[in-house]
């Protein structure tokens, strides 16, 4: 709670901030604590902590917010029969044919993923790998997904004079994974991962 206290002080803070050049200006912000409990280890509270920041923007950013193990543990019950394994994305890109090529190509090799189809403007790639019970471990390398990508948008003749093209972006586990967060959550931070080879 003192983590809480000197969060929400620091975002009231930020929030009286005034400008000279820009009086009409104002910045909002948004925290996520997590508590150190019992049988966690750092990556756990990171991924609480990571949940509860998405938490303060899904409820409307400038808040703070705290999730305890509990809560997690009861929103994966809530959420389970309305969401699916499925997390979908677009990446605003710009992209050429060719460049598209190359750095798919790179973001395979540096991830050590493996490409299982690639055809016109469509292409997946598996990241991570599998282990022989099926069941996601706790390392990355160990919570397998495939990722599709559609380029369709980007390679259209039509778009050509147009700079900013989405790459559709579709990503689903291969294997179990133990939970919806956890599995949100690693999709999310591959997205955020393959951003930085298509962005320019």
């Amino acid at each position: 709670m003192q983590a809480a206290g000197r969060a929400e002080r620091f975002r009231l803070e930020i929030a009286k901030l005034t400008f000279e050049s820009e009086p009409n200006l104002s910045i909002t912000t948004s925290f996520g604590v997590a508590e150190s409990e019992t049988g966690d280890c750092l990556e756990d509270i990171l991924k609480r902590s990571d949940q509860a920041l998405y938490q303060s923007k899904e409820e409307g950013r400038n808040r703070t917010s705290v999730l305890r193990r509990q809560e997690m543990s009861d929103q994966a019950v809530q959420n389970i029969a309305e969401e699916d394994f499925t997390f979908s994305a677009e990446i605003n890109a710009m992209l050429q044919k060719e460049i598209l090529v190359m750095k798919l190509k790179g973001y395979v090799h540096d991830q050590k993923a493996k490409l299982i189809s690639i055809e016109e403007g469509y292409a997946v790639i598996q990241v991570g790998q599998k282990s022989f019970f099926s069941k996601w471990g706790k390392k990355e390398q160990r919570q397998p997904i495939r990722i599709e990508l559609d380029a369709s948008d980007a390679i259209n003749p039509a778009n050509s004079n147009v700079k900013n093209k989405k790459l559709k972006v579709k990503i689903s586990p291969v294997g179990q994974p133990g939970s919806v967060e956890i599995f949100q959550y690693r999709a999310r931070k591959a997205l955020h991962e393959m951003s930085f080879y298509f962005l320019c």
